[in-house]
């Protein structure tokens, strides 16, 4: 379930390909039009990301809450 594993993220660090998995995840299930939306821009962000290294905490709360919070 994608929200068990975004809430998984917040309580550990992740890469940025493990979170993008979590968004891809999300985007497969059915959500609002404007939440497909933010999570698509969000995903395209952290595809963007040239660096592999482990994401630093924060940023794994911030992209995690966006999930949980149901954006």
């Amino acid at each position: 379930m994608a929200l068990h594993k975004a809430k998984k993220w917040l309580r550990c660090e992740a890469t940025w390909a493990e979170i993008a998995k979590v968004y891809e995840s999300c985007l497969s299930h059915p959500l609002s039009e404007s939440n497909q939306g933010i999570l698509a821009k969000a995903l395209g962000r952290i595809e963007r990301q040239e660096n592999p290294e482990v994401m630093p905490f924060s940023d794994v709360y911030h992209w995690g809450s966006l999930v949980i919070s149901g954006y």
